[in-house]
C-alpha cells in the first residue's frame, strides 16, 4: 500500500480520508468538525438549515430552550460553528471554546498549543468523549 503525506497528514489510497483544515473529506461527503470536535454536519440544527425544515426547527427550538436561553425556530439555523458565512446557532455564538479558537487563529482545538485546556475539558464533560477522540485523532495527524 502506498501512502502519501500532505501538510503533515498521512493518508493511503485505501483510507479515502483526508484531513484539511476543519473538514474531513470522504469520497461521498464533507464532514465539518467544530472547534471542540463535535461534528457540525451531524447536528440537527445544521440539517434543519440545509434541508430548510421548519418543523424540525420548531421541534428543536422547544427541545433545546432553557429558562436562561429561550430559542425560536429562527435561532436553529446553523452552517457550522466555523462556517464564517451564514447562520450560527446562539449556542455557538456564546461558546467560549469557539471564541477562543477564533481568537487564537486555530482551525479547531486540536491545533492549539494549549490543547486540551480547562475550557475544553469542561466542555468535554457535557458533549462527551467522542469529541475528544476526534480531536485527538486530528492532533495525532498534525
Amino acid at each position: 500500500m502506498v501512502s502519501t503525506t500532505t501538510r503533515g497528514i498521512q493518508s493511503s489510497p485505501d483510507s479515502a480520508i483526508y484531513i484539511n483544515r476543519i473538514r474531513m473529506v470522504t469520497m461521498t461527503e464533507v464532514t465539518i468538525i467544530s472547534c471542540c470536535g463535535l461534528v457540525c454536519t451531524d447536528c440537527l440544527a445544521y440539517k434543519a438549515a440545509k434541508t430548510d425544515d421548519d418543523d424540525l426547527r420548531e421541534d428543536l427550538a422547544k427541545k433545546w430552550s432553557t429558562k436562561e436561553l429561550v430559542l425560536s425556530p429562527q435561532d436553529i439555523d446553523c452552517d457550522g460553528c466555523r462556517g464564517g458565512m451564514g447562520n450560527l446557532m446562539k449556542f455557538s455564538q456564546m461558546c467560549e471554546v469557539r471564541n477562543c479558537a477564533i481568537e487564537r487563529g486555530v482551525d479547531n482545538c486540536a491545533h492549539c498549543d494549549d490543547y486540551a485546556c480547562d475550557k475544553l475539558e469542561r466542555l468535554f464533560g457535557s458533549v462527551g468523549e467522542e469529541a475528544r477522540a476526534r480531536l485527538d485523532k486530528i492532533r495525532a495527524a498534525l
